[in-house]
């Protein structure tokens, strides 16, 4: 992790993805909001927190933690699967199909990417 202080921010972290796996989602956003906040560049973090947002249907605030992933590690398929999964489930058929095309692309050995692009191009 990138961070002026890496040993406050991966604690942080480890926590969110705990508190997210027990479904406590609002202890989850905490954490992961305030390891961005010591490590902004920290990519998976913004990816956690989307996928926690979505969870909590706040649908544009999680769109934008999206994004932020993707600027900084645009070649993360695991992100655009998840990403492409909001967008479907908005019928937002076009941005998904851009999404699942990049996972597929950045690793085509992705199989959560080829079921979800197939899932969309059967639809």
């Amino acid at each position: 992790m990138d961070s002026p202080e890496p040993e406050l921010a991966e604690p942080l972290f480890r926590e969110g993805c705990l508190r997210l796996n027990a479904g406590d989602f609002k202890a989850a956003e905490r954490c992961f909001r305030q390891c961005i906040a010591l490590a902004p560049d920290a990519w998976y973090a913004h990816a956690n927190l989307a996928f926690t947002l979505e969870r909590q249907r706040q649908l544009e605030t999680a769109e934008a933690s999206y994004l932020a992933a993707l600027d900084i590690n645009p070649c993360s398929a695991e992100v655009l699967v998840n990403f492409g999964s909001m967008l479907m489930s908005q019928k937002r058929l076009d941005d998904a199909h851009a999404a699942y095309a990049a996972a597929v692309r950045f690793d085509p050995e992705n199989s959560s990417a080829w079921s979800n692009f197939g899932v969309l191009l059967a639809g």
